[in-house]
């Protein structure tokens, strides 16, 4: 429970009054704040946590102009006011109050809105750096493209957005691109590759996006209650879910913990082939589920076969695109909700399809509202008697062929992405590569042994597959 003084306190900077910002300073969205609350209350505390950059990388191949690729980063920077925010404490918020804000924030994972503010500057230039190269050893590759990940931006200094040009071999290039988890999410990292590569390639882009100023709109719509029959779903939703998230010795082969850090995260890599995921897709539309239901299932399954639990509360990721202002603006604008799946009152493959279809359907109509906000009305973030091993599903959709022209193929290279684990211990990621469904998993290395992540995933094809079997 919270103390009198830091109950008064949230209370009053919850949504601070418009006087106690200076000209031009907005809101940050409350992804944003809780991102930047970890963050401090974590480097009080010396533990080291991996950057928050999000990278992607484009494989670039013809005569590539370095100074029209650089001309193109700044016109993308330009368009998209996300990408130009520098971000400060509030100067209206004293030491004595911040410190008491930590201490709740970490205690039960409320805080209040306000610790930190924004304000958009109108030109911001891109650092762009080339390496000459060429760089051919692939390990070597993959270390130059860790060391852009592991940079860590100056969020009071726009934009949070930079990129390394790196010459791999004749007419073949890699652009590194970095941006801050703060101001991007997956959606974001799409538009962000399709405008440039646009930009690049001289095709025409669509109108610049309207600033749509997402989190004043958020915080509007909490002060007035307008998430309300989204905060009682998801209200009831950890109630009934809560209890039953995994904790990692739900896991037989977990390890125990040998540290109190924060840990370092890598991922193990399969796919269906051509046959399989045309198989799979194909019993998705027959039975009328999505991709994502049916691997919902399935992971369901196999998680229950692991812990002996029928249960489960699992995490998910959300677009959270649902006004037409913010579907072609990039920003952190992505939710992570609770999906709760009984496997016990649901036994049967269709039942249980059924089952995750509805849970899923249900999610996605009250996506728009914070988890933080849930926490906030139960009181602070619900602990159990397990330490919660946040474990995630996830779903991305294939990427649109990127724009060609003045002579460039442009697409992109998602296999040389970093592994950028940082929300679940555990997490499954399918990507619909269109020919193939490739699978990954991010695995907190510590806790899970690499043999038994590796036969996680064999265990999870054989899960999809059964359900295969099963209808046909």
């Amino acid at each position: 429970m919270m103390c009198g003084f830091l109950r008064e306190y949230f209370v009053m900077i919850q949504v601070p009054a418009s006087s106690a910002m200076a000209p031009g300073e907005r809101l940050l969205c409350l992804n944003q704040e809780h991102l930047l609350l970890s963050r401090e209350y974590t480097r009080r505390q010396g533990i080291a946590l991996p950057p928050s950059s999000v990278v992607s990388v484009l494989r670039v191949s013809g005569a590539v102009d370095p100074g029209r690729i650089e001309q193109a980063l700044n016109s993308l920077v330009a368009r998209h006011p996300a990408l130009r925010i520098a971000v400060h404490p509030s100067a209206a918020v004293s030491a004595e109050q911040r410190a008491a804000e930590l201490t709740e924030f970490a205690q039960t994972g409320i805080f209040g809105s306000g610790l930190y503010l924004q304000s958009i500057v109108d030109r911001a230039h891109v650092p762009f750096h080339v390496t000459l190269g060429p760089v051919t050893d692939l390990s070597e590759l993959r270390e130059l493209i860790a060391t852009e990940a592991a940079h860590e931006f100056d969020i009071a200094q726009p934009p949070l957005i930079r990129a390394r040009l790196v010459h791999v071999e004749m007419c073949e290039h890699l652009l590194i691109l970095s941006v801050d988890h703060l101001v991007a999410d997956a959606w974001s990292l799409n538009l962000i590759r399709k405008e440039l590569a646009a930009l690049v390639s001289g095709t025409p882009l669509e109108q610049r996006p309207a600033d749509s100023d997402y989190a004043s709109w958020q915080h509007a719509m909490i002060q007035e209650g307008l998430f309300a029959s989204s905060l009682e779903y998801w209200q009831q939703q950890w109630r009934d879910f809560g209890p039953a998230r995994l904790g990692f010795e739900d896991f037989p082969f977990c390890l125990a913990r040998r540290s109190t850090s924060a840990g370092r995260f890598e991922s193990v890599r399969d796919s269906f082939d051509n046959q399989q995921s045309g198989a799979i897709r194909a019993f998705a539309r027959k039975s009328k589920v999505t991709l994502y239901v049916l691997f919902l299932a399935s992971f369901s399954r196999l998680l229950q076969r692991y812990s002996g639990s029928s249960k489960l509360g699992l995490w998910g990721h959300f677009a959270n695109r649902l006004r037409p202002e913010d579907r072609a603006a990039v920003g952190w604008y992505a939710h992570t909700h609770l999906l709760g799946i009984d496997l016990g009152t649901h036994p049967a493959d269709r039942e249980l399809l059924l089952h995750c279809r509805e849970v899923v359907g249900k999610a996605v109509q009250h996506q728009a509202i914070p988890v933080m906000q849930v926490w906030r009305a139960l009181g602070g973030y619900p602990r159990s008697n397990v330490l919660d091993a946040k474990v995630l599903l996830d779903l991305s959709l294939a990427d649109e062929p990127l724009p060609q022209g003045n002579g460039l193929s442009i697409e992109h290279a998602p296999e040389l992405s970093p592994v950028a684990g940082r929300f679940a211990s555990l997490g499954l990621y399918v990507r619909d590569n269109r020919d193939i469904l490739g699978l990954s998993v991010q695995y907190l290395e510590e806790r899970f042994p690499k043999p038994a992540i590796e036969q996680l995933l064999v265990d999870f094809k054989n899960e999809v597959t059964g359900f295969l079997a099963a209808g046909s």
